[in-house]
């Protein structure tokens, strides 16, 4: 009995005198540090003119050494510890419950609760984004073919498991492409700072790419099969199209933040005029929507009433219905 309890008596007994050598270097070091918040004292007038530099001095001196000499006793006991757990490294320090401290941190300073909190609000916006698109997508009648009803109609109801069945393709109308030129050029001699320009290279058969220009603010490259417009791309007004060999390029994003996020919204409203076997509305809606972006640059937030948000951007969300401009952080 009296053989264990004396190394581990030795250890407790290494650990106390390095705590307490821990504290004397911090208080040492925190005298050294009151001592030039202090600084240099103001000499009486029977003393020295030199006299208050020459104590401020020799009390830093002071403080130093009491720093090394905490140092060095604290340096002796840590290689007096580490020795001990290097000859019975199988027989482990006794903390006690103060080992239990790293598995129960501060709850103050723990991020787990912001974390949950940003974590929630994400999962809420996602709940919300994904009704605002169901509400979209079912307004839009996107799903001819989804639903059980739709397809005991069609006598395909009852099908053995792993039959698959090819549904039917919306048929597509067959437009002169020379009509749907006119019809583009008609729609934007209709609105005020619309031009039209067709960009259409040879051998194109159905497929149609138009340049639409939006005042002296951006540029709309359209491209269309037929009459379904298929993509949308959005640039500055002094940015190009061409390439250096004069090709189209339809897929370089603009070097402009606020082009870039107005081509996302124009794929959103892409699936927002889709119109099953009207798609000559939706090209006609496409280009009055873009038309509500003659004023971009000046428009206010109608939430907010800013004209910039948190990322410099000017309000380029227009609502479908009221056409009222909006930050995107705003719309939310």
């Amino acid at each position: 009995m009296g053989d264990s309890s004396g190394p581990l008596h030795s250890s407790l007994d290494g650990i106390t005198k390095a705590l307490r050598a821990n504290y004397q270097l911090r208080q040492s070091v925190t005298n050294l540090f009151e001592h030039l918040q202090n600084g240099i004292q103001a000499s009486s007038s029977d003393q020295p003119a030199d006299h208050p530099v020459k104590l401020f001095c020799e009390e830093f001196h002071s403080h130093l050494l009491t720093i090394n000499a905490s140092m060095a006793e604290l340096e002796k006991l840590a290689m007096v510890v580490g020795l001990h757990a290097q000859q019975r490294p199988y027989e482990p320090l006794p903390l006690g419950n103060t080992g239990l401290l790293s598995l129960d941190p501060v709850q103050d300073k723990t991020p787990l609760y912001n974390q949950l909190i940003q974590s929630y609000k994400w999962v809420n916006k996602l709940n919300d984004h994904s009704a605002t698109v169901t509400h979209l997508l079912n307004q839009q009648h996107l799903r001819w073919y989804g639903n059980a009803a739709s397809r005991k109609r069609r006598g395909v109801g009852h099908l053995p498991a792993g039959t698959s069945v090819q549904l039917p393709q919306p048929a597509l109308k067959h437009v002169l492409p020379s009509m749907i030129e006119q019809m583009v050029l008609g729609l934007a001699l209709g609105y005020e700072g619309l031009q039209a320009q067709i960009l259409k290279p040879p051998g194109a058969g159905v497929f149609n790419t138009f340049c639409i220009t939006v005042g002296k603010v951006f540029k709309a490259l359209i491209f269309t099969r037929s009459v379904l417009v298929e993509r949308v791309h959005i640039k500055g007004f002094h940015e190009s199209f061409l390439t250096e060999d004069g090709r189209v390029d339809g897929f370089t994003p603009s070097s402009h933040a606020v082009f870039r996020q107005l081509t996302d919204h124009a794929a959103a409203a892409l699936l927002f005029f889709y119109l099953p076997n009207r798609y000559e509305n939706s090209l006609h809606r496409l280009i009055v929507w873009l038309h509500n972006y003659t004023n971009l640059f000046m428009d206010r937030c109608s939430r907010c009433g800013r004209h910039l948000d948190e990322q410099f951007l000017v309000p380029t969300w227009r609502d479908y219905k009221t056409e009222k401009p909006l930050h995107v952080s705003c719309r939310l």
